[in-house]
């Protein structure tokens, strides 16, 4: 939905008379702050809600912590998946105040059943275990509209794969590969 809504405003921008020509501070967007859904890290198909931060401190170099917030924001007992990764942006198309990136990235996801406990559970998990972590791999398309010269509406829609060997005994998935997706909104600078 918000994709169309983006191709309106492309195709809307060749008709505009005046158009904000991005300058972000350092050169590059340095922030974002994005708020969704995701599916993934668990065998219920229920959309959840996440968060997700990006600093980038190198123009196509990012760092990226995604999740509920639970145990930290919330204490809320639903299953859920954290993603620490960095993110390299492969390719860019810039249209004036329009931007589409192609987002590749690396990282460690952690899935969980009810609250968070602290730290990361590599390896196989012990019976009884909440939660379980592992390397991940992920694809993003990312939509930027900057709406001023320093800040820039983004949408961001995510797919990618973990292996997490624990996640069978920690949340009840029928294989250590864990799929996941994920569609953020929100804003950077």
């Amino acid at each position: 939905m918000i994709t169309l809504l983006l191709a309106g405003v492309a195709l809307a921008q060749d008709t505009a008379t005046v158009g904000v020509v991005p300058r972000p501070l350092a050169g590059h967007p340095l922030f974002e702050l994005r708020l969704g859904a995701d599916v993934g890290g668990s065998e219920d198909p229920v959309p959840r809600p996440t968060i997700c931060a990006e600093l980038r401190p190198l123009s196509r170099l990012g760092l990226e912590a995604c999740g509920s917030g639970a145990g930290t924001l919330n204490q809320s007992t639903a299953p859920g998946i954290m993603h620490l990764r960095a993110r390299v942006e492969t390719l860019r198309l810039d249209r004036q105040a329009l931007q589409g990136v192609l987002v590749v990235g690396a990282g460690v996801a952690e899935v969980q059943r009810t609250l968070d406990e602290g730290g990361l559970r590599f390896g196989q998990a012990e019976e009884g275990a909440v939660e379980a972590a592992g390397g991940e791999g992920s694809l993003s398309a990312q939509g930027r509209w900057w709406v001023h010269e320093r800040t820039f509406v983004v949408v961001d829609a995510n797919v990618g794969a973990a292996w997490i060997p624990g996640a069978p005994e920690a949340v009840g998935t029928t294989s250590p590969l864990v799929l996941f997706s994920g569609l953020t909104v929100g804003m950077g600078l």
